[in-house]
């Protein structure tokens, strides 16, 4: 299971947030292309602790999502960053297998910034993530698809 790759795919099937950035535009990881545009985004998982196993060998894990939006027009970030809320905070949906996203919820308010020098505007959104592994997949590197 790639928490990534799952977080793509609900990407793409939210046609407000789709139609507003493309999902082709949103990069998992570190990496983003050399010239991406002016309006992308990227998804990484700075972090995350196991909650506790149970003794099937099954697990709830608690991951840090972080949805980081760019673009050089205010008000289409803007828009971009309420439909990225929309479609993630406060849900829950299905992995792989019996894998689950219990429930995906905003830490805090989207922190916004602007470059001085090229005008580029950058939002941060920070997500607590509880997933539950089922026993046949609960391995501590599982969710690490994103650096």
């Amino acid at each position: 299971m790639n928490l990534g790759y799952y977080l793509h795919s609900r990407w793409q099937a939210s046609p407000p947030l789709n139609d507003l950035l493309p999902v082709e535009k949103v990069m998992t990881g570190l990496y983003f292309a050399a010239d991406p545009g002016s309006s992308y985004a990227t998804i990484t998982l700075p972090g995350g602790t196991v909650e506790g196993y149970a003794n099937d060998g099954s697990s709830v894990d608690s991951v840090t999502v972080r949805i980081q939006v760019h673009d050089a027009d205010y008000d289409q970030g803007g828009a971009i960053v309420q439909a990225l809320l929309a479609t993630f905070d406060r849900s829950d949906f299905p992995l792989s297998g019996n894998d689950r996203v219990l429930s995906m919820q905003k830490t805090g308010m989207p922190v916004e910034t602007q470059d001085p020098h090229t005008g580029q505007w950058d939002w941060t959104v920070d997500f607590k993530c509880r997933v539950y592994l089922a026993a046949a997949t609960a391995e501590p590197d599982t969710l690490r698809g994103v650096q």
